[in-house]
Parts: structure tokens; sequence; C-alpha cells
């Protein structure tokens, strides 16, 4: 049997936290798993013809500029099949968004990818109701781990709560930074990771640390030796916002603690916390709740099964 030969359209380095949990670490795992039967290759930048001809089937993560559009057409005048992936919604950012001025022109660009497109995998529900009516293939694969990320046990309260994120989540922190001021009066520490506001570094008497960047790659290792009681992941309610995946909830669990979110409750939020817990025995039990529910949910082999079934149904029609 001929492998089926995959050419991914997004470069390794730098390696983004999107790009991490969209493509290489399911992807890696994926050809690993799949060996005798994948073949995938990186691009390094731009891709030339002879590329097409060597690949069966074309990858894209999160292709929102008329570079990733060419590419597209590029590889559909040359037969392969197109697989294009989100974890944002794309088609609905807010004026006030940081990277507006950015992605208010994705638009027109991420359109005709879709339209280019035969396959088009998603991480939530309501991202499939965004692009599925662009795609009459739209599938849902959540971002997803390993089991074995997961601690033995959780880390308990502990006094330490993080944030992570970029400052394109400017409007996320300003938001909600009434409930940010009632953690500090909880808690001993905090650190932001990747943007901190001004505001935070308000006086208090818990600590507040920042620290500029995390090696994604050395990003799970990170969460388990710094062991945060509770990852804060403020969400200003929005259609951008409404779609948006569980990342921080995956993270949380990881470190052996909790996800507090304004978001709690709602589809892929169903473990998470609307505020930090009153009770010391809440965050043990919580997370052990949490952990249930991420090896169940959030297996990425079984994901990974998905993504298999999909790419043989793509090539075998």
């Amino acid at each position: 049997m001929n492998k089926l030969r995959i050419l991914v359209a997004n470069e390794p380095a730098p390696l983004g936290g999107v790009e991490a949990w969209r493509v290489f670490w399911p992807l890696t795992l994926l050809e690993r798993t799949y060996g005798d039967y994948l073949q995938i290759t990186y691009s390094r930048g731009n891709i030339f013809p002879h590329e097409f001809f060597q690949h069966d089937i074309l990858f894209c993560c999160r292709p929102c500029d008329e570079s990733h559009t060419r590419t597209l057409r590029a590889a559909k005048s040359h037969g392969l099949k197109i697989i294009i992936d989100f974890d944002d919604n794309f088609l609905n950012v807010p004026y006030g968004h940081a990277d507006f001025k950015y992605l208010a022109f994705a638009k027109k660009p991420v359109l005709e990818c879709l339209a280019l497109a035969d396959a088009v995998w998603v991480t939530t529900p309501a991202l499939k109701e965004v692009y599925g009516a662009h795609s009459k293939n739209c599938v849902i694969i959540p971002n997803a781990i390993l089991p074995e990320e997961l601690p033995d046990e959780p880390t308990g309260f502990n006094g330490f709560a993080m944030w992570r994120g970029a400052h394109a989540h400017v409007e996320d922190l300003w938001t909600w930074r009434s409930q940010y001021e009632q953690i500090l009066k909880r808690i001993k520490q905090f650190l932001f990771i990747g943007y901190m506001p001004s505001w935070a570094e308000k006086k208090t008497e818990a600590t507040v640390n920042f620290l500029l960047w995390v090696e994604t790659q050395e990003w799970f290792q990170s969460l388990r030796s710094m062991r945060p009681c509770a990852i804060w992941k403020p969400l200003m309610p929005a259609a951008i916002n409404d779609a948006k995946s569980c990342i921080a909830f995956l993270e949380a669990t990881i470190a052996g603690g909790l996800c507090v979110t304004n978001y709690a409750g709602k589809p892929g939020w169903e473990l998470a916390w609307k505020e930090l817990p009153k009770k010391d025995s809440d965050f043990e039990n919580g997370w052990r709740n949490a952990a249930e529910h991420v090896r169940e949910h959030y297996d990425l082999r079984a994901w990974n099964e998905v993504r298999y079934r999909e790419l043989l149904k793509l090539v075998n029609g």
C-alpha cells in the first residue's frame, strides 16, 4: 500500500501555541501511530511546484491572508485535496480586538480558502456553525492531550495562580479586572505570562510577577513544575470568544489546578469554575473531576483516530 503523503503549509519554527495544539503535536503523533500509511512533510516557507506533485493532501492551519490563498490555489491546480484547520473565529473579529487592524482584512482570504478546501477541521461546535456555513465537510476535532500528561495528584490550594496569553486579550482582561482584584485577595502570588496590563501592578499584598515567554515545546513541563492551583481565563462576551476552544482548561488540568473563567458551564468549559473556590478541598475535588473529564473527552489518541478516518475518507471518496 502506497503511503498517503501530506504536505503541511505551516512552518515548524517559530512554534506558536495554536500551531502546536493544531498541527505539530497531533500530526507528529499521527505519523508515529500510522507511519506505515502516512508520510507528513512540513514546508519551510515557500512551496516549490515539484512539492505539489509529491503529495496527495495539503494541510494548512489558520489560513487568513493572500499568501495562503495563493498556496491553496496552487495545490488545487495540482490536484491535491485540501484540509484547512481553524481554532479561531476569523469571520467575526470585533472592532476593539487588539489585532483588528490585521484581522479586519482576513475575511476575504478566509472565505476564498474555505471555497478551495475539501475539508475544514475546527475545534468547537460554535466554530462549526461559523465555518460549516461555507463548507459541506466541516468536522469538529477538539484540542486534546495524552492522558499521561496529567499529574497523578492535584496541586491543591497553594496560593499561586496565573494567566497566559498575548496582547490580543487586552479587552478580556480589562472587562474582568474586578475579578482579578478579587483573586488577589485570595492568593499570595500571581504570574502573567506573555502579556501583563499596566493596571495589574497595583499595590496588593499578593506578589505579581511577569514572565515574557515560555518556549512552546517546554510549556507542559513548565506547567507541571510551576503547579499553579488555578489558571485564570477571562473572556469578554463576544462571538470570537463564544467559539474559543478550552486550551486554558486543558492546561490548568495538566498543572493539577483549576480553570477559572466567566465562560464556566458553557460547551468546552463544563468543568471550569466561575470564580476561585472558597474551600481548599474544592481545588482537589474539582481537579479530579476535571481530570476524569479530560481523559474521557480530550484523549489525543482517540481524536487522532478521527483525523486518520477523515484523511482516508477524503482520498477514497
